[in-house]
């Protein structure tokens, strides 16, 4: 092994959020809002669903800001 090989650390988990990061962010925020929708209509009220798709936005909005963030973060710091 050359010198680079070795100290050329790996990180899968950016290169998993690079890859994914905005997919799941849009499952997990989907998934929010299904079990929002699911909650109101188990327990008959409506302002639960209203509630749901607010924390499905937060969460959305919260993801993809870190998914680009990570992105940024690969892009500029770490080796080609």
């Amino acid at each position: 092994m050359n010198e680079i090989e070795l100290h050329n650390p790996s990180y899968p988990m950016l290169h998993w959020v690079v890859r994914y990061g905005e997919t799941a962010t849009l499952f997990c925020a989907a998934a929010t809002f299904m079990f929002g929708l699911y909650a109101a209509w188990m327990l008959s009220n409506s302002a639960i669903a209203l509630g749901g798709l607010g924390l499905s936005a937060l969460i959305y909005l919260i993801g993809r800001t870190l998914s680009e963030l990570v992105r940024l973060v690969t892009d500029m710091l770490l080796p080609k």
